[in-house]
């Protein structure tokens, strides 16, 4: 498995707590399409003899580009890759950028997968977050997609805003399942630096989320979600049976993924790149036949701790005979013996060579990854690739 992740960086207007790179300017929009070519051409021998399954359009807002240049960039992934039949075309929307005849037109390509940033069901904390659309538009739009014939829907939701409370995050949890989407993804808003919620939060007129308000409203989600018949997937994905997200596993999976776009991240099995954050620099160097994009080799032990934290995500749990192979029987030995002490304290739990989640460790993730982890000091080889997959 492999996957391909396209950014498109285009918004129509700045959401009040995203950090990811955007731009509300589409003055480089004509040489972000000629510059992703060529940069889809240079990449054209990245996954080798491997097929990617899976085509992933995220932003910024990429429900902004027209349908036919969303086709433009499917042809020319298509011609460079061989993507698998079955591939899985995701493309991220607003509700406010899909209307019944753009849906209509978005049905008649290869794109089989939407996820639509509807982030909550009131009013009011739409306007706080700065988005588009109503409440009532994102139910419409789910309705119309639907209608139009996208039967792999996503929805995402936030939890955990400024003055939440309990009832107003069940309220949303309803609506969600309600709509009978087959997968929701649910995060917990962090106020991340340089965004319009962190300057309304240095000025006082907003408060964080406490700490004991996110676990309350989590563990509603999952208890509800669970109910409703979803299953938790990953921390923060709930799903109908035959509706994960194969892009993520993919990235969950530690598969190879190709990042192409502007602040877009690839990993090829060994090293790490990320791309420039500017479609300006980032068109400017494709022009010249160059990938404006950095490097880093993870160090065995960083490459052991990726692979412990992303498998734990997931229901499938922590393989240890797969990190075994990876990293070696002293470092399997090691794992084991922490998260025997992790499990004492009932964040943990094993069943036959797997060790998961309990509910305590999903909620206190973190903390239990920090004791969880190797110490770069830790004599670690070098992972053998080739088994671990």
């Amino acid at each position: 498995m492999a996957g391909i992740y396209i950014h498109v960086p285009f918004c129509a207007q700045p959401c009040s707590y995203c950090d990811f790179y955007f731009t509300v300017s589409k003055r480089h929009e004509s040489d972000y399409l000629v510059a992703l070519e060529h940069e889809i051409e240079l990449q054209r021998g990245f996954f080798g003899a491997r097929e990617p399954s899976t085509l992933y359009f995220g932003g910024g807002t990429p429900s902004r580009l027209s349908t036919a240049a969303l086709q433009r960039l499917i042809d020319a992934v298509r011609d460079a890759f061989p993507l698998t039949a079955d591939a899985e075309i995701t493309l991220e929307a607003n509700p406010d950028d899909l209307t019944r005849p753009r849906l209509s037109e978005l049905r008649a390509t290869p794109i089989n997968r939407l996820s639509i940033g509807i982030q909550s069901f009131h009013d009011d904390d739409l306007r706080m977050l700065n988005r588009a659309h109503t409440s009532e538009q994102a139910c419409q739009v789910v309705a119309d997609a639907n209608a139009a014939g996208f039967e792999n829907l996503s929805i995402d939701l936030i939890f955990a805003l400024p003055s939440m409370t309990l009832e107003r995050w069940s309220a949303n949890i309803e609506r969600a399942i309600a709509l009978d989407v087959p997968h929701i993804s649910c995060y917990s808003l962090q106020i991340e630096d340089k965004t319009a919620l962190a300057t309304r939060q240095r000025r006082g007129e907003i408060r964080a989320a406490t700490s004991e308000a996110r676990v309350e409203q989590y563990v509603a989600l999952i208890q509800r979600l669970e109910a409703a018949g979803y299953e938790h997937y990953e921390l923060t994905n709930f799903a109908r049976p035959g509706h994960h997200s194969r892009h993520n596993l993919n990235y969950w999976s530690g598969e190879p993924y190709l990042g192409l776009g502007p602040s877009a991240h690839s990993f090829d099995g060994h090293d790490r790149f990320w791309t420039v954050r500017s479609t300006f620099r980032y068109a400017r160097a494709a022009r010249r036949g160059e990938l404006a994009i950095e490097r880093e080799t993870p160090t065995p032990v960083q490459r052991c701790n990726e692979m412990l934290m992303t498998s734990l995500r997931t229901i499938w749990g922590l393989d240890l005979g797969a990190l075994a192979r990876a990293h070696g029987r002293d470092v399997a030995d090691e794992i084991d013996r922490r998260a025997r002490r992790l499990a004492q304290n009932g964040y943990l739990r094993r069943e036959g060579a797997r060790w998961f989640l309990c509910d305590e460790g999903k909620i206190a993730i973190d903390e239990l990854l920090v004791d969880l982890f190797l110490e770069e000091e830790f004599s670690l080889c070098e992972p053998n690739d080739e088994e671990s997959r």
